[in-house]
């Protein structure tokens, strides 16, 4: 409710460590704690983080391409805007992205995994 805490911070490094991503890219950085930990994760893996404003404006194949990724299932999503999920699902999915993590901030603080 007020940040990850260890279980979702575990959560997030242990994902990022299992797939080994060409690419991170993070919605919500809020204080920064979740790039830290996919810094941790992945210390030499590009990390993309986006205010949760307007993610529909970009436009992920220039992202893509000027780091190299022609392959969507070599990058890992994250999302933690506190915005719609069921919009950002929707929006990753049709951009083409594979591996979602979506972290749900309700009274029972849920993260979703799609790996």
């Amino acid at each position: 409710m007020y940040g990850m805490g260890f279980d979702h911070s575990f959560g997030l490094w242990f994902m990022a460590r299992w797939l080994k991503p060409d690419l991170m890219i993070e919605s919500g950085a809020f204080k920064g704690h979740s790039t830290w930990v996919l810094r941790q994760a992945m210390p030499e893996t590009w990390i993309i983080s986006l205010s949760p404003r307007h993610p529909e404006n970009v436009d992920w194949g220039s992202v893509l391409m000027k780091r190299g990724i022609s392959d969507l299932s070599q990058v890992l999503v994250f999302f933690d805007d506190h915005q719609n999920e069921l919009k950002r699902l929707k929006q990753a999915l049709t951009a083409g992205f594979q591996h979602l993590i979506l972290r749900i901030t309700t009274i029972l603080d849920l993260e979703i995994i799609i790996p």
